[in-house]
C-alpha cells in the first residue's frame, strides 16, 4: 500500500470535484501511526532474525496506544462526512465502529493543525513579592485535504 501511495493515481483518496485528481505520496511524506500493543507482540513472538524493523524506517513511523478512547483502544468510531463537489457536506446514514485497527499511512498534507492568535502576555509587577505572571494563549484550527491519500489499515 505504501508503495501505491507513490504512484500518480486516484487511490486512497476521495474526489470532491467529479473530475479525477491523481496524487501521489512519496515515502518522505507518509505517515505511519501503527497500534503499540500488536507492535510489542509483534517483536516479541517474531524473531529476531526474521523481522527487522528497518523495513518502517523509510517512512515517519510512530506508536499510537489507543485511537480514540483508552477504554477501547483498537477502536475507531466515526460518523462518516464526505465533502461534495457544491462545498455540501453529505453525511452517511449510519456511524461506523471500525475495529480492529492496526494502523494508518496518509500523506502529511492530508491532516493538520495551524496555530493562530497566538500571544504572551504580563501581568503588572507585584511591588511586594516582585514578582509578574506571564500567560501563554493560542487558537488551534485543525483541518483535512480529503484530496490526499490515506488508508486505515485492519486486522480482520
Amino acid at each position: 500500500i505504501s508503495n501505491l501511495m507513490t504512484e500518480r493515481t486516484d487511490l486512497y483518496q476521495i474526489q470532491v470535484t467529479g473530475k479525477e485528481i491523481t496524487r501521489h505520496t512519496p515515502r518522505e511524506r507518509q505517515k505511519v501511526y501503527l497500534y503499540a500493543p500488536i507492535m510489542a507482540e509483534i517483536s516479541a513472538r517474531v524473531l529476531a532474525d526474521t523481522f527487522h524493523d528497518n523495513f518502517l524506517r523509510f517512512t515517519d513511523t510512530e506508536s499510537v496506544n489507543f485511537w480514540q478512547s483508552a477504554e477501547t483502544p483498537d477502536t475507531i468510531n466515526a460518523q462518516p462526512v464526505y465533502l461534495q463537489a457544491d462545498g455540501t457536506l453529505k453525511t452517511d446514514a449510519a456511524a461506523q465502529s471500525i475495529s480492529p485497527v492496526f494502523g494508518v499511512i496518509f500523506d502529511e498534507e492530508a491532516a493538520g493543525y495551524t496555530v493562530f492568535n497566538e500571544e504572551t502576555n504580563v501581568t503588572p509587577l507585584n511591588a511586594k513579592g516582585r514578582y509578574w505572571n506571564v500567560f501563554m494563549s493560542f487558537n488551534l484550527r485543525y483541518w483535512n485535504d480529503f484530496t490526499e491519500k490515506g488508508v486505515v489499515l485492519l486486522l480482520d
